[in-house]
């Protein structure tokens, strides 16, 4: 009795030793830029409230109406900034500078949760921002390092930035 509680311990060990070992590259150590990070989770973050937003009529995003707001955010280690891209069917330059607006203070509404998390506040200067129009497949509107570029025009416009 006593060798087959034994093979019978050792099977479900070897057992859990291989399931254990076929998720190594889970845990293996790797080194993530903070930046990366903190992208990822604002993605997640800015895609469930914008999702959300739909449930909320009384949200204060300026085109709901017209369409939802659609984001990728991605990290940019040459710049040190995070790259956010709105995608949709936009073409009104004022309806897009809305849309900035809008999703930058979503963004940095998240400041609180980025310290807490990253060690991390962001600023305006840490965000640049694309309006990619997918049905004309072109960019409307950028806006970086205070500036608003429309490409197909080469126009810059500074903005003026509040103090805070």
């Amino acid at each position: 009795m006593r060798i087959i509680s034994s093979l019978v311990f050792f099977t479900i060990l070897l057992t859990a030793g291989l399931a254990w070992s076929a998720n190594d590259n889970l845990g293996a150590s790797d080194s993530v830029p903070v930046g990366e990070r903190v992208a990822g989770y604002l993605q997640t973050m800015v895609t469930a409230t914008t999702q959300a937003m739909l449930l909320k009529p009384q949200t204060k995003y300026p085109n709901l109406k017209l369409e939802p707001i659609r984001a990728t955010i991605i990290y940019n280690p040459d710049e040190e900034t995070l790259d956010v891209t709105l995608v949709g069917s936009l073409q009104d330059v004022d309806a897009v500078k809305e849309d900035f607006n809008f999703i930058r203070k979503l963004i940095l509404g998240f400041n609180k949760k980025l310290d807490y998390y990253y060690e991390v506040t962001l600023t305006d200067e840490d965000i640049n921002l694309e309006y990619h129009n997918v049905p004309q497949n072109k960019t409307i509107l950028k806006f970086e390092n205070g500036l608003y570029t429309t490409p197909e025009k080469g126009k810059e416009e500074e903005t003026p930035r509040k103090k805070s």
